[in-house]
């Protein structure tokens, strides 16, 4: 079987540069080259300013605080900064929401959208399992062969395996390939519809993006969760902070399921 292996340098291809000298100026005008909006943020969060303390106990907490809580806060600057760099980089990319679907490994709803169906439920559970989970892909083998990666398709409408993702796609394969443990091998499935039936489909196998079921120890094992996890044959590490990873499944499983009920008893008596 041939394996590729689908490197990190591959996944952040960018489009041809056609930005006129103008445009480029007034990138450089909104975001200039000395300022870095996360470095900026990160250094003043860690400065601890009681600021945030004081605003958690004015607005949210009673009774006051301790002072430590004051580890973390917003740096209103560095927000706007970060806002009209990323607003220009989008631009220059020619970056739109439908970009998401030209990927061949995002779970996309059927169009056209309709909140209530199947489909558009199993893409947000889909969507909020991967953002809950789209952290810290760092690896010392960065650029060879025995980094962390998932073997899977190419994508939802590729028949053939052996690709290998590495970084967030990483992620994203294992997701996709524990939904798809619910479905026939044989089965075709088509990007933009079908693939969000196989992320639904309670068949067989492990519902990976069902968050009633990843919140349960007991229908959702440690050890399930590894093997969901597991990495390709020639990957000499698994993926980093396994161990947080599954207690922010629990965690964010849980508070969802709270949600809905809440959400489902709201619509039952008439106050959604």
């Amino acid at each position: 079987m041939t394996v590729t292996i689908l490197e990190q340098e591959r996944e952040h291809q960018t489009l041809p540069d056609t930005t006129t000298t103008d445009q480029k100026a007034a990138a450089r005008e909104t975001y200039p080259d000395d300022v870095n909006p996360v470095l900026e943020t990160s250094q003043w969060a860690m400065k601890a300013s009681p600021y945030s303390a004081h605003y958690l106990h004015t607005h949210l907490l009673t009774p006051p605080p301790p002072q430590e809580i004051g580890l973390v806060g917003l740096h209103e600057d560095g927000v706007a900064s970060a806002a009209r760099y990323i607003r220009a980089q989008m631009q220059r990319e020619s970056y739109t929401p439908r970009t998401w679907r030209t990927h061949p490994l995002h779970l996309c709803p059927a169009e056209p959208v309709a909140w209530g169906a199947p489909s558009t439920r199993a893409c947000l559970d889909w969507v909020f399992l991967i953002s809950s989970l789209n952290f810290s892909f760092w690896s010392e083998r960065e650029g060879t062969c025995g980094r962390y990666g998932v073997e899977w398709r190419a994508g939802w409408d590729a028949d053939c395996t052996g690709v290998v993702h590495t970084g967030y796609w990483s992620l994203v394969a294992v997701v996709d390939r524990g939904a798809c443990m619910r479905r026939g091998s044989g089965e075709a499935k088509s990007q933009m519809g079908a693939n969000a039936g196989c992320a639904t489909a309670l068949e067989e196998g492990v519902p990976i993006t069902d968050p009633s079921f990843y919140a349960s120890e007991a229908r959702c094992p440690d050890a399930l969760i590894e093997h969901v996890f597991r990495p390709a044959p020639q990957s000499l590490e698994r993926i980093p902070l396994l161990r947080e990873r599954i207690a922010v499944l629990r965690q964010n499983g849980t508070i969802l399921c709270e949600v809905r009920r809440s959400c489902a008893y709201n619509d039952a008596n008439g106050q959604g």
